[in-house]
């Protein structure tokens, strides 16, 4: 019988324009992951945002938009939600999202529920992939 193990890639920072300073109301798309050469499983998303202001006290939607091909994404209607992450003022907030599957092509989509635009900087999402083999 076969054994099989995790391999955890090294950390992939996501291009999100906009998620500093992001309004409240509006989203923030990464550019498209492409994992069609690595064909990894699933992997781990992380997010850090920095403590914005005391009013920013609802949450953030992280939400992930699937392509076959790069292009034809996922509309915001359709995505998958990740997770809800819960601002906390002006404390800064990390949250890691666990088993996201993933396509072969992908933009993690943000959306600011906070109460308050997100701070100017400060604010990064990465994603780690993880691929399973044979031991």
């Amino acid at each position: 019988m076969t054994d099989f193990s995790a391999r955890y890639r090294s950390a992939t920072s996501l291009t999100l324009s906009g998620l500093n300073s992001l309004a409240d109301g509006s989203r923030a798309d990464s550019s498209n992951y492409d994992n069609s050469t690595n064909r990894d499983i699933e992997a781990s998303i992380k997010l850090k945002v920095a403590g914005a202001t005391a009013a920013a006290i609802g949450y953030l939607r992280l939400e992930i938009k699937r392509s076959h091909e790069n292009s034809d994404f996922e509309d915001s209607g359709n995505t998958e939600l990740l997770s809800v992450v819960q601002m906390n003022g002006t404390t800064a907030v990390t949250a890691i999202v666990e088993g996201v599957r993933l396509s072969p092509h992908q933009k993690i989509s943000i959306l600011n529920a906070s109460g308050a635009a997100l701070a100017a900087s400060g604010n990064s999402a990465e994603l780690i992939g993880l691929k399973y083999t044979d031991a």
